[in-house]
């Protein structure tokens, strides 16, 4: 019952409590001039991004892009030094001519009986070597 008693005491209570009144500020207003640039410190993250990489390893010759700049799908971005790869080719290029004039040599003498059909089918095999038929 005393339980009871209090809850009603609550009740009475609040039905008799009162809001307390809405604070207002009022501020005069003036005509101002507003910046057209504001200056702020923030970060910025790009909405799309790619991340480059070349499938082969090499030092960069040329950058053919700005930073930020928009690029189009199959531009070329970075050219990498391809000296290296470019003496190798010339390596192979010789090797394939040797071997090519090797093979002529070898069956023009194997057409005199002065070369066996071991050494024309060895000139042969070295003409069809892929190192050699990619140059």
């Amino acid at each position: 019952m005393l339980k009871l008693g209090q809850f009603s005491a609550m009740g009475d209570a609040a039905a008799s409590m009162v809001m307390p009144p809405e604070t207002v500020t009022a501020v005069a207003v003036n005509p101002a001039q507003w910046e057209q640039v504001i200056s702020a410190t923030a970060t910025v993250s790009a909405v799309q991004g790619v991340t480059v990489s070349a499938e082969v390893s090499g030092r960069v010759s040329r950058i053919a892009f700005e930073s930020g700049a928009m690029v189009a799908a199959g531009e070329v971005l970075l050219q990498l030094d391809t000296a290296s790869e470019d003496a190798q080719l010339a390596s192979a290029a010789s090797a394939a001519a040797l071997a090519q004039a090797d093979l002529v040599r070898v069956r023009k003498l194997g057409k005199r009986d002065l070369a066996s059909e071991d050494a024309v089918d060895r000139a042969e095999a070295q003409v069809r070597t892929p190192s050699l038929r990619s140059a």
